[in-house]
């Protein structure tokens, strides 16, 4: 007889607050996230694929506004200068 030991793991939290859920502060954008432009922004419980989602409202000055969420990437570069 031969046996197969299956292991399974719990799936990790995610690294990234790419869902709004965490908010540290409830009149704040949810942690993380950052607010560019003059429109104003807010988390909202309406939501597709999530418990919230970012919402985006125009202030009618016909400027722009966006949510930003930053992710640090570490990239390795070769400089060359041979172009043949």
């Amino acid at each position: 007889m031969i046996f197969f030991i299956l292991s399974c793991h719990a799936q990790k939290a995610p690294k990234f607050n790419l869902g709004f859920e965490k908010q540290s502060d409830i009149n704040e954008l949810s942690d993380d996230w950052l607010k560019m432009g003059t429109y104003d922004l807010t988390i909202d419980a309406v939501s597709y694929s999530s418990q919230k989602s970012g919402k985006i409202t125009s202030t009618g000055d016909g400027q722009f506004g966006s949510i930003v969420y930053m992710i640090l990437a570490c990239f390795r570069c070769r400089l060359s200068t041979d172009y043949t």
